[in-house]
């Protein structure tokens, strides 16, 4: 489990963290790239600025509860998703009302 950690700038490109907990983790800037994320939790996790292009296994769920911005690299049919998008939207907006994210903001409505 890698829960709470600050994994800002990390290279995992291709690792193998299928399963694995990344519950308010700060995953800002960090290379994600090729990474299988099968199944892999992200409740409160930062994507800001990530690149999840070529990700395996991640999916808009997963998102959920997640923190991305524009800067956050997603794979193709990830970026292209309307939830996807106005999970987007919706934490940028949290940021200009509430200054930087303490907390990820709630997910959009279905």
């Amino acid at each position: 489990m890698l829960n709470g950690a600050d994994l800002s700038a990390a290279r995992l490109h291709g690792a193998k963290l299928a399963g694995v907990g990344f519950s308010r983790a700060r995953l800002c800037g960090a290379g994600l790239g090729g990474a299988d994320l099968l199944g892999a939790e992200f409740d409160g996790a930062e994507f800001d600025g990530a690149d999840l292009r070529d990700v395996a296994g991640l999916t808009a769920a997963q998102l959920s509860g997640a923190v991305v911005d524009d800067a956050t690299v997603l794979p193709g049919d990830l970026a292209a998703d309307p939830w996807v998008r106005a999970r987007k939207a919706a934490c940028l907006a949290w940021r200009d009302a509430h200054g930087p994210l303490s907390a990820p903001p709630p997910a959009p409505a279905s």
